[in-house]
């Protein structure tokens, strides 16, 4: 296997860890980790997709005292992506709409899916941001009414 190193490095905030094997002896061994060590702290960033509790989106409620819910983060989501990320990475946010009530404050309630050239898939669960009761038998049936008369 040649001579072989794995190493972690902290840099302003930023751990980079790293394996290299089958180099030729050990000073190509140090010059290569040094190399590879300064290309990956130049070429990614770390970015937050979204802090713990944030309001990513608001998904419409059918049947609930509120008219929407807050899809939120349950926890601080922080990748570390290419600095290139921005130019081939789209960020969508799927869902089941309306979501029917009632809807427990944690629950899942949709996916937010990062896609992108150079940039791994990832989909991350949103969660309901508070609770949403029903509404009372006497309001859905109002509320049902109302969306056949209006068409929505």
């Amino acid at each position: 296997g040649g001579f072989g190193l794995v190493a972690s490095s902290l840099r302003d905030g930023r751990r980079m860890i790293m394996v290299v094997n089958g180099m030729k002896s050990m000073h190509e061994r140090a010059i290569e980790s040094e190399r590879m060590m300064n290309w990956a702290f130049a070429n990614f960033e770390n970015v937050t997709l979204f802090s713990a509790n944030e309001v990513i989106d608001n998904a419409p409620v059918w049947l609930g005292r509120e008219k929407t819910v807050p899809m939120i983060g349950d926890h601080d989501l922080v990748v570390t992506l290419p600095k290139s990320w921005r130019q081939t990475a789209s960020i969508r946010i799927s869902y089941d709409a309306p979501i029917k009530a009632p809807i427990a404050k944690g629950q899942p309630v949709g996916v937010l899916m990062l896609r992108g050239h150079g940039v791994p898939n990832m989909d991350v669960n949103l969660v309901a941001g508070m609770d949403v009761p029903r509404l009372s038998l006497p309001m859905r049936g109002l509320a049902v009414v109302s969306h056949y008369v209006s068409g929505g």
